[in-house]
Formats: structure tokens, C-alpha cells, sequence
């Protein structure tokens, strides 16, 4: 039933059909993540992306099984399996030098993400992932010498496979991914499935000697990968979902020494404003991480913070260098509306670091206020520090750690109530789902102390809006918006308290009037105030977000 050569050392030839369906599920499992990983930065991280790759990847999958289980009538040579896993590892060993430009062309395109996702993983991953189907009907008939053992040969063949892709996927999600760019992982990876295919080719024909010799290399890369410690992350300093959760303090010194350090920090910023007056746009960042694809830009004096490539997506952080306390885009100056219910807040937690913008201005707005500043991302943190001038005081911890985790491991461990929690969580273009819903937002309000407050960060332009303003209302009894003028920014406001219904702006002139912020601190509430929505925007009936039922990526323009 198979065309192996009669010759060779069964042993050997049984070993290069296992070793080469062990490599194709691995391959396939580590195309597949780096797969949604490549189209993420220009996609957004979303259902549509993970939606469009698995997807593709099942139905090249199945069409490779159906064609391959054809094609065993009429090619029955034991190379062709190893020229199917050849074909498709160089096939993805090039996509890096021409996805970038397809995922670009298809986002310009204007068609819906998940089209223009779904198009992508075609091209990029679909014939590739078809090749590696044919692998399997082909080994089966190899491996097996009588009618009699199909069914257990079969089994055999498709559970080492299956263990390749379990192990393919772990090695891939917790160590490549996090440890190298994905341009080496696919390059590499490409390139040494198609050697392993070459080894198989060799052995099954009674070529041991070369095929033993060509085996060195891998097993080499293999034990060097073992006994190899790897170099500390430059984003390491800051664990991501360590435990206990102590949080980590970025700096020793007292809060009254936090002038003195922004003034250093300051001056900074001044030389690297000269530095790149006439550069015009330039990239100072542009890397992945577990969780982003970050960039930092600087153009002219102001410096941009970007979850995905630059130019494909909006800005999550706008610093102007030219003074580190300016609020350069209206959301993080809304957000201090917050003052207005809590005007002397003693603990404050904001999920979603960015650029550092609002915890900055926290320590600025309330002198020995205590932080804690959690991301899901600790090289975000480390990008505020190094490209933000970010620099905290001893009062203020960091957590690498998702919001809502952390907000459920304060609840769990009777962590200190605060008095504002800012939920400025963005990846790309919207919050996450989890973030969103009625059963996390009653987890936040009790973390909040009796009069404490929440201040949210949306876009009012999204049909999302309205369904958050009314989970919002539901967990708190009232919702304050406060407008931007031109950025479709909205900055909703809920207290934890008997008030029911938003605040008026005569409520709110009169807070602002108490409130006596020092200069530095930029921070004009009179404008704060009038940005306040006297007229409700938002429709109180209709559904709210729950954890059974958040779909803000179909919610969001």
C-alpha cells in the first residue's frame, strides 16, 4: 500500500513519518498564532482577526485533506508528503517580506476590517495551510502495510500530529511570541520545517547516513535553546501577572520632591524637542510585545503613542515635549471631572497606563496621593518611563496585570477602597469586551468608597456609547457625560452614593468654584465644566453589556 523503499530500516522510516507529522502540526500551530499576530497591528485585535485565521486555517485544512487523499491514487511516491511540508514552510518563510504591504493595501481599501482581515489570511496562510492537509491521507498510506491496521496507523499518525500542534502551540504562545519579533519566528520556523522535511526525504530513501548528518543541526538549535538563559526583556523589569500582587514602585523618592523630578524630566524633553525640530515624522519605537504592537512617533514637538503601525490607527497617548503637563488631547483633561465629586481623593487606581498623561497629572492635581497605575502590559509602563518622561513617585504602584484581574484580586483580598478608579483600557480602537460589562462594573463599584467616583473614557461617536452609558446607569443609578469639542471623545462620570441622575452644571460650577488646583497641574475645570452634556445623548432603553453579550468590535464604527 505505500512505495517506501524496501530496502531501508523500518524503524527509521516509521520514525521520519512521525517526525514529519509532528513537525506539520506544530508548524501549523505556530503559523496560526503568529498568523493573527501579523494582522492585529493594521486589523486591531479582535474576533474578526481570530475569526478570519482560524477560519482560513480549517478550511485550507480540509481541502488539503481532501485533495491529498485523491492525489495518493495517482502520486504514490514517499517523497511527495515531504515536498508537501517543504513547499508550505518556504511559502510562510516569505511572507514577511510582503505581508506588511498587503495587510497596508487592504486596510486602505476601506473595506470592513473583517473583510479586509479575512482576505489577508487567505492570501498569506491559505495555500500553505492546504499543502500541510495533503501531508496526513499521504503518511497514513505509508505507514500502513495492510487493510487491517489502517485504523490504528491512522490513530497513531493523527495523535502525534496533534501533540506536535498542543507543544507547537505552547512553545509559540508563551516563549516566541514574547521573546522574539515575529519576522524571525516566521522566517525561522519556515525554514526549519522545510529542513525536517528534507530529513524525511532523505531517510525515506534509504539515505540514513544524511539524514542522521542533516538531523544534527536541528537537534542542535534544540539543545542550545534548552541550556540557554535567556537575557532579561528590555519590559521585564515590571512582571506581567505575577503573584502575590505587591505591585512595584518606580522610584524612591517622596511626593514632594515630584516638581523637582518633572523639572528634570522637563529639561529632558527640551534637548530631544531640538533634537528632532527638523526630522519631521519619525518612529522612535515600533515592536511587539505578548499583548501590542507598539509604536512611538514623534512629530515636530509632540510626541504619539500608537497600539498597532503607525499611520493605521489613532494615538493612544499625545504628548506635546515642549511642556510634559500640557493635556494635549481633550480625554485626558476631561477625565479630571472626576474632582468635581472627589475633590481631595486619597487612593486612586487607573487601569490603562498609556502614556502616563493622567497619573502624572494625578500627583500634580493631589499632593501625597496614593496610585496604584495598572496595565495588562508592563512594557507600556516601561515605554511612559523611558519615552513619556514618565516619573513617579514612591506613592505610586504599578501592576502588570489585566484590569480586571486585578480589580478581583482587590475585592478577593480586602485590598483598600479608593476614591476614583479611572477605566481608560484601550488596545487599538476600543476597550476590551470584559471591561465593559455589568458584572465587572459592579465588581469596580466595590472597590469604590461610599462617595467615591468613576471616570470612564469613550468615543461618542459608536453606537458602543450608548450601551455603556446605560450599563453604567445600571450599576450606579447616574451617569455625567462630559463632551469634548473635537475629538468625539466622551468622559462619563458615575459616583458610588444615593445620587440618582447626572449632575446639572450649576452642580458642577459650584464644585469647580471649591476647588483649588495648582497651576502646574494644568487642569481648567471651568472648561471641564462647560463641557458637560446638560441634554442626554444616549437612549436609556435598550440593552445593556454583559458578559454573555458584549460585542463592541460589531458596536464600534
Amino acid at each position: 500500500m505505500n512505495s517506501v523503499s524496501k530496502t531501508g530500516h523500518p524503524l527509521a522510516q516509521s520514525l521520519a513519518i512521525w517526525l514529519l507529522v509532528f513537525s506539520g502540526g506544530w508548524f501549523v500551530m505556530l503559523t496560526e498564532l503568529i498568523g493573527a499576530r501579523v494582522l492585529a497591528p493594521y486589523f486591531g485585535n479582535t474576533i474578526y482577526v481570530w475569526g478570519s485565521v482560524i477560519a482560513i486555517f480549517l478550511l485550507a485544512l480540509a481541502v488539503g485533506y481532501a485533495i491529498g487523499g485523491r492525489m495518493t491514487r495517482r502520486f504514490s511516491s514517499a517523497l511527495v508528503p515531504a515536498g508537501l511540508v517543504a513547499a508550505a514552510g518556504l511559502y510562510i518563510a516569505a511572507t514577511p517580506f510582503y505581508q506588511d504591504a498587503l495587510c497596508a493595501w487592504l486596510y486602505t481599501t476601506g473595506m470592513h476590517v473583517k473583510w479586509g482581515a479575512l482576505f489577508a489570511s487567505t492570501v498569506l496562510y491559505g495555500p500553505p495551510t492546504a499543502l500541510l492537509g495533503g501531508v496526513s491521507p499521504y503518511c497514513v498510506q505509508i505507514a500502513t502495510k495492510t487493510r487491517a491496521e489502517v485504523g490504528r496507523r491512522a490513530g497513531a499518525l493523527y495523535a502525534v500530529s496533534t501533540i506536535g500542534s498542543f507543544i507547537g502551540c505552547l512553545i509559540t504562545a508563551f516563549f516566541l511570541i514574547p521573546a522574539l519579533p515575529l519576522s524571525q519566528i516566521t522566517l525561522c520556523g519556515g525554514v526549519g520545517v522545510a529542513w525536517v522535511a528534507l530529513i524525511v526525504a532523505l531517510a525515506l530513501s534509504n539515505r540514513t547516513t544524511p539524514a542522521l548528518l542533516a538531523l544534527v543541526p536541528i537537534l542542535g538549535v534544540f539543545v542550545f535553546a534548552a541550556v540557554k538563559q535567556p537575557g532579561k526583556s528590555w519590559y521585564s523589569d515590571i512582571p506581567a501577572y505575577a503573584y502575590p500582587l505587591k505591585g512595584q514602585t518606580l522610584a524612591d523618592f517622596p511626593p514632594e520632591q515630584l516638581g523637582a523630578r518633572i523639572k528634570e524630566a522637563q529639561a529632558l524633553a527640551n534637548r530631544e524637542v531640538k533634537e528632532y525640530a527638523a526630522a519631521g515624522r519619525k518612529s522612535l519605537l515600533d515592536t511587539e510585545t505578548p499583548y501590542h504592537h507598539i509604536s512611538v512617533v514623534q512629530e515636530g514637538p509632540s510626541r504619539l503613542l500608537i497600539f498597532g503601525k503607525s499611520g493605521f490607527h489613532q494615538p493612544q497617548t499625545a504628548l506635546d515635549l515642549r511642556n510634559l503637563n500640557w493635556h494635549v488631547a481633550e480625554y485626558t483633561h476631561l477625565t479630571f471631572a472626576g474632582l468635581l465629586y472627589q475633590p481631595a481623593p486619597k487612593r486612586v487606581c487607573v487601569i490603562g497606563v498609556g502614556g502616563a498623561v493622567i497619573p502624572r497629572a494625578m500627583e500634580l492635581c493631589a499632593p501625597g496621593v496614593r496610585i496604584d497605575a495598572v496595565d495588562i502590559d508592563p512594557a507600556v509602563i516601561h515605554v511612559a518611563r523611558k519615552y513619556f518622561f514618565w516619573r513617579p513617585s514612591r506613592n505610586v504602584r504599578v501592576y502588570g496585570q489585566d484590569g480586571r484581574s486585578f480589580i478581583n484580586w482587590a475585592v478577593m483580598n480586602g485590598h483598600p477602597l479608593y476614591d476614583w478608579i479611572v477605566l481608560d483600557a484601550y488596545n487599538d480602537e476600543y476597550v476590551p469586551f470584559h471591561l465593559t460589562t455589568v458584572e465587572f462594573i459592579s465588581t469596580v463599584k466595590r472597590m469604590l468608597a461610599p462617595g467615591g467616583v468613576l471616570t470612564v473614557n469613550m468615543c461618542i461617536d459608536d453606537a458602543l456609547y450608548g450601551c455603556e452609558a446605560r450599563t453604567f446607569n445600571e450599576v450606579f443609578g447616574n451617569v455625567t457625560a462630559f463632551e469634548g469639542n473635537h475629538s468625539g471623545n466622551i468622559v462619563l462620570v458615575c459616583q458610588n452614593g444615593p445620587r440618582k441622575g447626572s449632575m446639572n452644571i450649576y452642580e458642577a460650577a459650584k464644585a469647580a468654584r471649591r476647588l483649588r488646583l495648582p497651576p502646574e497641574a494644568r487642569i481648567d475645570m471651568r472648561a471641564i465644566v462647560r463641557s458637560l452634556q446638560q441634554t442626554q445623548k444616549w437612549n436609556s432603553k435598550g440593552p445593556i453589556l454583559t458578559d454573555i453579550w458584549a460585542p463592541v468590535e460589531n458596536l464600534i464604527k
